[in-house]
């Protein structure tokens, strides 16, 4: 009898699942890529795995960190904060024995990835300048932050001070890293230390400095001002003997010390005085900021001999909207402005120099 349809199937059914199990024993069997059964050639294959979106996707490469900008040697301000702390920041680069620009955030966008900070680590040790010879030490913290205060923004410090007690009531200081110093960077070499000065007292001063105006004003061509003293500061910058004794006043009318405008008839001026021989304060140099002139009122911040035997001075001139670093110095050629931020203004042309 022949075979039906349904046993014909049976059949197939029977041969499949017998050729599916001799499949799963190759398989399992054999680890070989071709293998031959019967004069037919099977190749056996295991599936890709598709590949992991986490664990296959390339890596994103690290960047390098930023080279540190090569600076050299720099000069700093350092501001008290209380008695046993001040803050730290550049001034300006030392170049060839005098100031050069620091590098801003305009001309160098990776300024604050790329200062060299790691002059700043923990224990570097600071010299502070005041009056001629060293006020004492600062040494950093190695905390670091960036300081807007004025115009040009700086990289800043702190650091604990430990000051000689003639520069204990000093606010600001010059400062140089010792070891920059100690390796000859600054023509003046290590500043020379003081034993003992005599330092005048407030009151002395100020009457130094409101004499040393009432002298001034009526020998220049700056107007009479309502009242004198007006706005006064006063600041005795080196030592106290005859030729020695520097005195600076600063005078502002029609205005605060604060950024600003001053009135329509407002104007300021610092004039620096030494002491002759009869003890008399002699102008000496004269910055004088006339009404109608951009405001630009100088401040004296702090002193310190860095070159030659005459100590550079360290203004803060307040302008009508900021307010900027500017260094008075003696190259040889008298006293005048050697270095300021480049945010800053020039003092009108022909009021600041020597005194006529």
């Amino acid at each position: 009898m022949s075979p039906t349809g349904s046993d014909l199937r049976k059949g197939m059914r029977i041969k499949g699942f017998a050729l599916l199990g001799l499949c799963v024993m190759l398989t399992v069997l054999s680890a070989c890529d071709n293998v031959e059964w019967g004069g037919m050639e099977v190749e056996v294959r295991v599936p890709e795995r598709a590949p992991s979106p986490e664990a296959d996707a390339p890596g994103e490469e690290e960047e390098d960190a930023p080279s540190p900008l090569p600076l050299g040697p720099m000069v700093y301000l350092a501001e008290r904060v209380d008695e046993a702390s001040a803050t730290l920041v550049p001034v300006a680069l030392w170049a060839s024995g005098d100031y050069a620009e620091l590098p801003t955030l305009e001309d160098t966008p990776d300024l604050e990835e790329r200062f060299p900070l790691g002059r700043w680590e923990e224990g570097t040790e600071f010299i502070l300048l005041s009056r001629g010879g060293r006020a004492g030490t600062l040494l950093a913290d190695g905390s670091v932050d960036w300081s807007e205060e004025r115009c040009l923004a700086r990289p800043r410090t702190s650091g604990t001070l430990e000051l000689h007690s003639h520069a204990a009531d000093a606010d600001a200081f010059l400062a140089i890293r010792r070891e920059d110093a100690e390796a000859g960077a600054f023509a003046a070499g290590l500043p020379r230390r003081h034993a003992s000065l005599e330092v005048p007292s407030t009151a002395g001063l100020q009457a130094a400095a409101e004499g040393l105006g009432r002298h001034v004003i009526p020998r220049t061509d700056i107007p009479w001002p309502p009242s004198i003293p007006g706005i006064l500061q006063a600041w005795s910058l080196e030592g106290d003997g005859p030729g020695e004794g520097v005195l600076a006043a600063t005078f502002v009318f029609g205005g605060g010390l604060e950024t600003g405008p001053l009135t329509g008839s407002g104007y300021s001026f610092l004039t620096l005085a030494r002491l002759d021989e009869a003890g008399d304060w002699v102008p000496d140099w004269l910055w004088y900021q006339p009404a109608g002139a951009p405001r630009a009122s100088p401040l004296v911040l702090a002193s310190g001999i860095l070159a030659g035997d005459r100590s550079d001075v360290l203004l803060e001139v307040v302008g009508a909207e900021d307010r900027w670093l500017q260094v008075l110095g003696d190259r040889g050629d008298g006293l005048r402005p050697i270095h300021r931020d480049g945010c800053g203004i020039d003092p009108v042309s022909g009021t600041a120099g020597p005194w006529p």
